[in-house]
């Protein structure tokens, strides 16, 4: 595999990018359960850096599947959010918190 052609490497240049991941290990193989991309551009200052933070699962509905929380924390506020499991895909069912100045 040579180098990157132009187009695809400028959009990685000048910027940081972030990937959260969660995996599921069972019987010693591990998948990807969910996942977050986020691009930072402004390196200087940060206000667009984003910081994910995996804060607990739970079954929140009672349903028998738990529920993933999230923690996201940019430049000047906070928030939180609720997936649900549905038919093998996360989909955000809460967003809270939402915080800062």
């Amino acid at each position: 595999m040579g180098a990157p052609r132009a187009d695809v490497a400028r959009g990685f240049k000048n910027a940081r990018h972030d990937v959260s991941l969660i995996a599921k290990i069972a019987e010693s193989v591990a998948t990807v359960e969910f996942a977050r991309y986020h691009k930072t551009t402004d390196l200087a200052d940060g206000k667009d850096s984003e910081d994910v933070r995996f804060v607990d699962q739970l079954d929140l509905d009672g349903d028998g599947v738990d529920e993933i929380v999230v923690g996201v924390t940019r430049y000047e506020n906070e928030e939180f959010s609720i997936y649900h499991r549905t038919d093998g895909s996360w989909t955000q069912v809460h967003l809270g918190g939402q915080g800062g100045c």
